[in-house]
């Protein structure tokens, strides 16, 4: 992290750039804020830093974007080889730009579509807190992608340093309340005395 790998000058333009790269097909789609345009990038992390990044082709547009955002790829249309989708904001309108590749064959592509990660964390809170790693499970898309099922959530306490400051906050807001409470009489009282 202390140099780049690679450097190349996009274009002129001085709006911020929104990255957005797909780990599934090494391709990386940036959007610049202010501009029209969303370039691609096929990236071959295999290769030599010089020879890693490829120019694809770019959408364009002449409305500005103000900002955009991507759908994972386990919910994009594998049916019509649509390997990202992104939402470009633009003005008062949020356009869906599906990116899809042409192929003859209407049977699955397993070459666009390998495992991809999946919705079910590989750690539990308490690993992940404690600071451990572990790969991200991967699901198969051939036969679409179910959501997994999720129940309530629940939360276990690491210790009982909380419970203490907490009774004191209760013990606070109790005194607080009666403190209201008296002040509520006291002004009902001078009211009524005003009123005399």
């Amino acid at each position: 992290m202390t140099k780049p790998l690679y450097k190349q000058t996009l274009d002129n333009a001085a709006g911020v750039i929104i990255p957005f790269y797909d780990e599934d097909a090494d391709l990386l789609f940036l959007a610049g804020k202010g501009d029209g345009a969303i370039k691609y990038y096929e990236i071959a992390p295999e290769e030599e830093p010089n020879n890693m990044c490829f120019e694809g082709s770019a959408y364009r547009t002449n409305d500005p974007t103000s900002g955009c955002g991507a759908v994972h790829r386990r919910h994009c249309n594998i049916a019509a080889n649509e390997i990202i989708r992104l939402y470009q904001v633009t003005g008062t309108q949020v356009r869906p730009l599906s990116f899809q590749v042409p192929r003859k064959s209407d049977l699955f592509q397993a070459d666009l579509f390998p495992p991809c990660r999946g919705d079910t964390p590989n750690l539990d809170l308490a690993a992940w807190v404690g600071g451990a790693n572990a790969t991200p499970a991967l699901v198969d898309l051939e036969n679409g992608f179910t959501a997994t099922e999720r129940g309530a959530t629940n939360f276990v306490k690491s210790s009982d340093a909380g419970s203490a400051d907490n009774s004191a906050l209760v013990a606070r807001i109790a005194a607080l309340e009666a403190e209201v409470a008296q002040k509520d009489a006291k002004i009902k009282q001078l009211e009524a005395q005003l009123g005399q």
